[in-house]
């Protein structure tokens, strides 16, 4: 999922991200971001995504939404909410090193995988990184979307992803660390 994601539609996340960025900005400069907290996916996917779904189904600041329950936005056009949170699923985060692209603060909740494109973004530079607690995931994006200063800094931080993210970047990532091994 660092190049592609046929399943949601994604054939190049290079271009794709930059139509991210483009609609988020867009959303921004109309004055038409919405003040809440997103999410979609599969709750079923992993335990931790329905404790957060029912932590916060009655917030009227959080849309946080099976999938079978509401229409899967495209990714670029989530940069219409203010804060954005990326949770566990069935292993590693897909969506995380594009998600860096909408502009918008992202608070993601620590898991055991992490993909090696990913691992190139560093928590509190690229993405807010909550403790190992739902509650604290709430009060994380609780404090993201009521903190403009926030919200300013992670708006340019595409900008480091982008470079650490390009194809060259990660096929010499990848083969350094083959040639690291035994």
């Amino acid at each position: 999922h660092s190049f592609a994601w046929p399943e949601i539609g994604v054939s190049n996340f290079s271009l794709s991200n930059m139509e991210m960025l483009k609609r988020s900005q867009e959303f921004l400069s109309q004055g038409k971001v919405l003040k809440k907290v997103y999410w979609r996916g599969l709750l079923s996917q992993n335990p931790l995504r329905l404790d957060f779904f029912n932590q916060v189904k009655e917030n009227k600041n959080f849309d946080v939404l099976d999938t079978s329950m509401a229409q899967f936005k495209s990714m670029q056009d989530i940069g219409e909410y203010s804060v954005l949170v990326d949770l566990p699923g069935q292993g590693f985060s897909g969506r995380l090193k594009h998600i860096i692209f909408s502009g918008r603060p992202v608070v993601v909740y620590p898991r055991a995988q992490w993909d090696w494109a990913s691992l190139q973004l560093e928590p509190g530079i690229h993405y807010i990184l909550s403790m190992p607690s739902i509650d604290h995931l709430k009060f994380s994006c609780e404090i993201a979307l009521d903190n403009p200063q926030i919200q300013n800094f992670f708006s340019n931080k595409w900008k480091e992803a982008r470079n650490l993210l390009e194809k060259d970047t990660l096929h010499a990532a990848l083969s350094s660390r083959i040639n690291s091994c035994d």
